[in-house]
């Protein structure tokens, strides 16, 4: 028998280690078998386990990782079965499972057998030539990628982007399931592309060119010529004698006695012993009163001619101003009797002396002085042929001083002149007032007779 001393201390001993190989096989109890059971709501499992949120079940930490083996595509025969993994002693890590066998001709490739723990799934076996009949798969992997979105449709013709293709995962590759491996979760759906943009709209074509003349949007006889934007279509084209017809197309005073615009033609009246015959028109510009009125076929105004059928033709004389008058016996008959008075520029038919312009034709026994071929005119009257017939060419206004020479508008004509009678005789553009001798002043200026008041105050 052991002293008692030694006794004592062999007991704790052994004590201490009953206490210990008692913990150690408490330790070594079962575990809680969580397989397959759901996920809790925020996807998390006990330690040891991980979600497979495909499934939202719980399965062995690792198990998820387990990649599939490649189909065998030889055609000889199997080898064998990998090796399983090997136990580590007491409480060491979970077991590996071992590499599949490799299939040399049409063998199918074996997943290694896991020993003990929770198993990790084995790698399927590669395959080595041979026409394919391959082994079994290993281990299926997780679902495909979701499809990407279709791209977005650049400008020009607006069209939707097309839609990425939803793609199920494809199942793991493989067929039967080793050992603690489980099968791919399907893929998610491809989300849909974006619509295009709409394209860019064309630029609209750029605006013609306003054409000349008058401004754009004026009424008729109206005219945009001061450029002033304020006054826009300011100016009476068909009155204006600085504008008449047109923009800056003035009217000349070439021979002119008073300027006059009237429907967009000039209309001057004319000094004594010119004519206004042309009248151009817009946009030609005005040559005034161009026609000298003191020559046979053109006498006094236009269209007078000093001419009588079968007759010599008179002259137009300053004995009888800007009037046909009579220069040899012969221009005053053309049968029997007629003799000229040179002095007067007057035919004397049997001793009746006969006005300007009359010639002597035969009146039954005699010779009497005749107009054109008509009777003969009043003592104060003078033939002409334009206009036809006896006027007074020292007081009618539209024969004044001549055969077809016009005063201006509101004249009078007296002793052959153009006179005004009232201040509105004077306003062709301005205001003016009418002198007693029957001349027009402008703003303090006298006019020369026949002249009236223009748009700057000046005599025309």
């Amino acid at each position: 028998m052991l002293p008692s001393a030694r006794r004592h201390t062999l007991q704790r001993v052994l004590g201490g280690m009953l206490l210990v190989a008692g913990a150690a096989a408490a330790c070594t109890a079962e575990r809680l078998d969580l397989e397959n059971r759901a996920c809790s709501s925020n996807g998390e499992c006990m330690d040891g386990y991980e979600c497979d949120e495909a499934r939202n079940v719980c399965v062995r930490e690792g198990t998820l990782d387990g990649s599939g083996g490649s189909e065998g595509d030889g055609a000889g025969s199997p080898s064998s079965a990998g090796t399983a993994g090997s136990d580590s002693a007491g409480g060491g890590a979970l077991p590996v499972g071992g590499s599949g066998g490799e299939v040399t001709a049409g063998g199918t490739a074996g997943g290694g057998v896991p020993a003990g723990g929770a198993p990790t799934a084995g790698a399927g076996g590669a395959s080595v030539g041979g026409s394919p009949s391959g082994g079994t798969a290993g281990v299926g992997t997780g679902g495909a990628v979701a499809g990407s979105g279709g791209e977005a449709a650049s400008g020009g013709a607006p069209g939707a982007g097309s839609g990425g293709t939803a793609g199920g995962g494809t199942a793991g590759a493989g067929g039967a399931e080793l050992a603690g491996g489980g099968a791919g979760g399907a893929g998610v759906a491809g989300s849909a592309g974006v619509a295009g943009g709409a394209g860019v709209a064309g630029s609209a074509g750029a605006a013609g060119d306003a054409g000349s003349g008058g401004a754009p949007g004026c009424p008729a006889g109206f005219g945009e010529c001061d450029g002033n934007p304020d006054t826009v279509c300011e100016t009476d084209l068909t009155t204006s004698v600085d504008h008449c017809g047109g923009c800056n197309r003035p009217c000349s005073d070439a021979g002119v006695a008073s300027l006059q615009c009237e429907q967009g033609v000039c209309t001057s009246t004319c000094g004594l012993g010119r004519a206004n015959c042309s009248q151009p028109s817009a946009p030609n510009a005005d040559d005034g009163c161009e026609a000298v009125a003191n020559q046979s076929a053109l006498c006094g105004g236009c269209g007078n001619t000093c001419s009588h059928s079968g007759y010599q033709p008179m002259a137009c004389s300053s004995v009888a101003p800007h009037v046909c008058a009579c220069t040899k016996d012969n221009e005053c008959r053309l049968t029997g009797q007629g003799d000229c008075t040179v002095s007067t520029g007057l035919c004397e038919c049997d001793g009746t002396e006969c006005r300007p312009g009359e010639i002597c034709v035969a009146g039954g026994s005699s010779v009497v002085c005749s107009c054109n071929g008509s009777g003969a005119c009043s003592a104060d009257e003078t033939c002409c042929q334009s206009p036809a017939g006896c006027v007074a060419v020292l007081t009618d206004p539209d024969n004044c001083g001549g055969c077809g020479r016009a005063c201006p508008p509101g004249f009078d004509c007296v002793d052959g002149d153009c006179m005004c009678d009232g201040d509105g005789d004077c306003n062709a553009g301005s205001a003016g007032s009418c002198d007693p001798s029957g001349v027009c002043v402008c703003d303090s200026t006298t006019c020369n007779v026949g002249q009236r008041c223009l748009p700057d105050d000046s005599c025309g």
